[in-house]
């Protein structure tokens, strides 16, 4: 009778303890795969139309209609139509970036040099060109457009969103450009840094 009531008793111990430490491991758990997902996702991209994404993801349809607008891409769909049977997502690829918190999936979009006639979009010397997206509700807002041989995005953030810097060179000149996230809903120029290459 004793041993029953002992080990009813240590059950019901052991239940407490569960009970107890259950909600603390579901925290620890999330919280690990938060910080995972900001640690794995891709931070640089290469203007390089032979290099690809980590991750990538699909065009949604709310991005390709504002790419369809673009003035570069209307030029280079006028002297490339697009063939019969493929579409405008067959000129780009995406890779999701946290700018502002892990809730928010934003977009880095860069050309593909399959499908898509590449110098629309890349320069001889290399420079490529870069649209970064921000989702507002079911649509998504052009927060970005920038020309470089990357870009990358920074740990360091201003009005909340993480800074973002391209860079480029010419000759023997190399630049670089920081943009902070304004108070319009819009990446700004901040600092721009050139530098003599010897």
């Amino acid at each position: 009778m004793k041993t029953n009531q002992i080990s009813a008793e240590r059950g019901v111990t052991k239940r407490k303890t569960y009970l107890v430490w259950l909600p603390l491991v579901v925290v620890l758990l999330k919280a690990s795969t938060a910080l995972g997902t900001t640690k794995q996702e891709q931070t640089t991209f290469v203007a390089d139309p032979a290099e690809r994404l980590e991750r990538p993801v699909p065009v949604p349809d709310a991005v390709l209609r504002i790419l369809s607008k673009d003035e570069m891409v209307i030029g280079c769909m006028q002297s490339n139509p697009i063939p019969s049977g493929r579409s405008l997502a067959s000129w780009f690829a995406v890779s999701e970036i946290h700018l502002n918190g892990p809730n928010e999936a934003d977009l880095v979009v860069l050309p593909v040099v399959q499908g898509s006639p590449s110098m629309c979009f890349h320069s001889v010397e290399g420079i490529g060109w870069f649209w970064v997206f921000r989702p507002i509700g079911p649509h998504y807002r052009l927060v970005l457009k920038t020309a470089g041989l990357g870009l990358s995005v920074l740990d360091t953030r201003h009005n909340g969103y993480r800074d973002i810097r391209s860079g480029g060179q010419v000759g023997n000149t190399a630049t670089a450009v920081t943009f902070r996230y304004g108070t319009g809903g819009r990446y700004q120029e901040y600092r721009r840094k050139t530098t003599e290459l010897h």
